[in-house]
């Protein structure tokens, strides 16, 4: 997956609309998993995430080193493209602190984020949400005067 993607915008200047064609950053879950069980999922921009897994596993102290790595795979998409999950297979010291790991990993109850860090598994971000129907507009001319208002 890319890390950005063309996206077709409406740009507002001096009054005249424009359609254009733009770029965008992609923001995917990513799901890290320890010996195959799911240990957290966090936001990134596709790319190296192999490497993304390591250094946040460093980070949160599961690993101290190359020497706690037996294999960091990522998986593939039917169509042989690269997914949204990394697992990581603990050697060495690492590997017999799993179950301990596992254990402590951060439960997150409530956070002003997005709500997806610190889930344990993508598939655990499945909700039935009814479908929101607008019936409203807003005045283009009202959004363009946003910004001069909120600067005021």
């Amino acid at each position: 997956m890319p890390a950005w993607r063309e996206v077709r915008v409406i740009r507002v200047r001096d009054g005249h609309r424009t359609n254009e064609d733009d770029r965008a950053a992609t923001e995917e879950p990513l799901e890290i998993r320890l010996d195959g069980h799911p240990f957290v999922v966090t936001m990134r921009t596709p790319g190296d995430d192999c490497d993304l897994a390591v250094g946040f596993l460093l980070s949160e102290q599961v690993i101290t080193g190359p020497d706690d790595l037996a294999s960091v795979d990522q998986c593939r998409t039917p169509d042989g493209q690269l997914g949204n999950v990394v697992t990581v297979t603990l050697a060495g010291a690492a590997s017999g602190r799993l179950a301990g790991v596992l254990e402590q990993r951060r439960h997150v109850t409530q956070t002003s984020a997005c709500g997806l860090c610190g889930r344990q598994s993508i598939a655990s971000l499945a909700t039935v949400a009814p479908r929101i129907e607008a019936t409203w507009t807003i005045a283009s001319s009202i959004l363009t005067g946003l910004p001069e208002s909120l600067r005021r």
